[in-house]
């Protein structure tokens, strides 16, 4: 006779730690981007982290949790007393497991200090770069086809790239012992190669390798790039692949000059704002001096009317001063029966203080941005704190300028 054997079945169960992802939003609110991260290689580490925007690089927002990323991954040091001061995530050893944004699984591998996603090797601070981009979209979404979409785009293309494709490539040289900073075409002529524009009409090419040493160094300033401190004739013959002749390096230099980065930016944010005048020509009165600098802007918004001015007291965060159309008490004498009277009067009231979330912008780029976010001012107000205190009336009691007659105000 047999006897019967009674299995148990048995499920591991695997604890997923979720750790909630605040991000501040750019204003001065007290409100977050709200997202989480989860998973069960997590060993320590806390429940909650709050971030707030870099104001220093050029994206406040990515470069801030893509910090966070990389101290999260980061292997912990042992001081002399043997313990780290940095918070161990994922232990000091190897690991292999899924990484969730949201709901979206990532394969996450480390090995010898080697980082794979998704069975791709990358560096570091890559994958800390993709995590940033996905995590933040996932504050918006909770579709994992549009998170995986963000992630592949991310990995194909690195930040420094995207960045150069879209704005150029920095690049400086000296001339005469002062330093030239310009900006360089760059165009993507093949999966893994690219070209830039050197002079007109005259192209080197590169390997993605190769532009992502050159960013590392025009771009962060890292020492250990092949193209730190190239002059002109260094690059010419390493870009192009022959010796450039003096009439070539001439050329260059001509070319250079007229893309200057200071003037490029300043160049393209003074068109946007004739652009936006044109755009809004009842609502947007732009007035430049003699010399094609903006001087004052005037913004019919939704509720109220705002001027702004270029400001005579400059910060790299605030290089424009806003008022707000408003009208005030005023208290006058009356010597023929010896009283006093009240008496209402408009003016522009200000300065108010709007600061730009991240430094470095140019003074029109700073006319810009505030002129389109005063267009929808009942939204601005609801965001900028700043902006209340200087709104004693309601909008249906404000008595509205006529952009026509501004100018003599």
């Amino acid at each position: 006779m047999c006897a019967k054997i009674k299995f148990k079945n048995i499920y591991n169960v695997i604890t997923m730690k979720k750790i909630e992802i605040n991000i501040r939003k750019p204003d001065d609110g007290q409100d977050y981007y709200k997202t989480y991260i989860q998973c069960d290689l997590f060993q320590t580490g806390r429940s909650t982290i709050t971030v707030s925007p870099d104001r220093s690089a050029k994206d406040p927002i990515h470069k801030s949790m893509k910090d966070m990323f990389k101290g999260m991954l980061k292997q912990p040091r042992q001081n002399r007393w043997g313990y780290s001061s940095r918070t161990n995530y994922f232990g000091e050893g190897d690991f292999n497991g899924v990484f969730w944004i949201r709901e979206c699984p990532l394969a996450l591998s480390r090995t010898n200090g080697k980082y794979k996603i998704n069975g791709k090797a990358e560096s570091m601070n890559t994958i800390a770069s993709v995590f940033a981009r996905v995590a933040f979209k996932a504050c918006f979404t909770e579709d994992n086809a549009q998170l995986m979409q963000v992630l592949f785009s991310s990995l194909n293309l690195s930040e420094d790239i995207k960045y150069v494709l879209e704005n150029r490539v920095p690049y400086h040289y000296f001339k005469d012992f002062e330093k030239q900073e310009v900006r360089l075409n760059v165009a993507q002529i093949g999966d893994k190669e690219f070209a830039i524009e050197l002079g007109d009409g005259i192209w080197g090419n590169l390997s993605m390798k190769d532009l992502q040493s050159f960013c590392n160094y025009y771009i962060h300033g890292r020492m250990n790039s092949k193209f730190k401190r190239m002059g002109l004739k260094r690059l010419y013959q390493t870009l192009v692949g022959k010796e450039p002749l003096d009439s070539d390096i001439k050329v260059m230099r001509e070319f250079l000059a007229q893309n200057r980065t200071e003037d490029l930016i300043e160049n393209r944010a003074k068109e946007l704002l004739r652009d936006i005048t044109r755009q809004y020509p009842n609502r947007i009165k732009l007035i430049e001096d003699d010399n094609g600098e903006p001087q004052e802007m005037y913004v019919a918004g939704n509720d109220y009317d705002w001027k702004l001015t270029n400001s005579a007291y400059k910060s790299e965060i605030q290089k424009v001063s806003t008022f707000v159309w408003q009208r005030r008490t005023v208290i006058t004498e009356n010597t023929i029966d010896e009283g006093a009277t009240a008496e209402f009067e408009w003016y522009w009231a200000g300065s108010i203080c709007i600061d730009n979330m991240a430094r470095g912008s140019s003074l029109g780029d700073q006319f810009a941005t505030r002129a389109f976010a005063l267009l929808n001012d009942n939204m601005t107000v609801a965001r900028v704190n700043t902006i209340k205190s200087y709104l004693k009336y309601k909008p249906n009691e404000n008595e509205r300028v006529d952009m026509n007659e501004v100018h003599r105000m």
